[in-house]
């Protein structure tokens, strides 16, 4: 959206709709016969061409510029931004509705975090608007239920919902306070070596030596590496039977 193009300083941004440009400010341009893409010098270069602008794209070709490289990022959408973009609809009456392709809560976005799309955002020196929610509303085939964030223990909160629509409310209960503890090393060692931190070559040494006195001190965190890159089911399923709080 219109923080990821901020972001975009320097970048171009070619679209199935015509070309945004970086500098200080982005522009667009109209886009060209048959809906191909406007292109203004087939003989320009660019230190690094990325394909696709969705979260990765728009993070690597913002980051790479930071550095001083110049990037051109290609999108056959004509909208850039992925599943961090929007759309509307307007229905027979007139009413608009806007619809998110993503996510539609964002978790430690307000703050510096372990989040990898906060840390570009802190390393880009850019900021996005957010909103806090004070709860959540959920619709499924068993009708609707909504729980306030915060406390589970609080009136109003989490463990109230699972006593009124779990099946087995103490063991939904004792289920779900049994997997947040054994989230919790999980979380310590996201934040010891953030995400942002990992790469797929030797520099990996490098990049991962922050980690160190962390996993030295906490030898079984080691243990849990492949859950942090693997399926959340492959844990959950562990420690959660209660129908409806596995469905949750």
């Amino acid at each position: 959206g219109r923080g990821a193009a901020r972001a975009m300083r320097g970048v171009w941004i070619t679209t199935g709709a015509g070309t945004a440009g970086g500098g200080d400010d982005v522009a667009t341009t109209s886009a060209s016969a048959g809906g191909a893409s406007a292109v203004a010098n087939a003989d320009e270069e660019y230190d690094v061409v990325v394909i696709g602008s969705g979260i990765g794209g728009l993070s690597c070709g913002a980051l790479l510029s930071k550095y001083g490289y110049k990037v051109k990022v290609f999108e056959s959408h004509y909208l850039a931004g992925g599943c961090c973009h929007m759309f509307d609809h307007r229905a027979p009456d007139g009413s608009l509705y806007k619809f998110e392709v993503g996510p539609s809560i964002w978790e430690g976005l307000d703050r510096p975090t372990g989040n990898p799309l906060r840390m570009v955002f802190d390393a880009l020196g850019e900021e996005v608007p957010v909103k806090t929610y004070d709860g959540i509303s959920m619709w499924t085939p068993e009708g609707h239920w909504r729980f306030q964030t915060g406390d589970d223990d609080a009136p109003g909160g989490f463990c109230d919902l699972l006593r009124e629509k779990a099946t087995d409310p103490e063991l939904a209960i004792k289920e779900w306070k049994a997997l947040k503890g054994r989230l919790e090393p999980l979380y310590d060692a996201l934040d010891a070596c953030p995400l942002t931190a990992l790469r797929q070559d030797a520099g990996l040494l490098v990049s991962t030596v922050i980690a160190i006195p962390f996993y030295l001190t906490h030898p079984k965190v080691m243990l849990d590496i492949p859950y942090i890159l693997d399926s959340f089911h492959k844990l959950s399923e562990q420690y959660v039977t209660e129908p409806f709080l596995k469905q949750w």
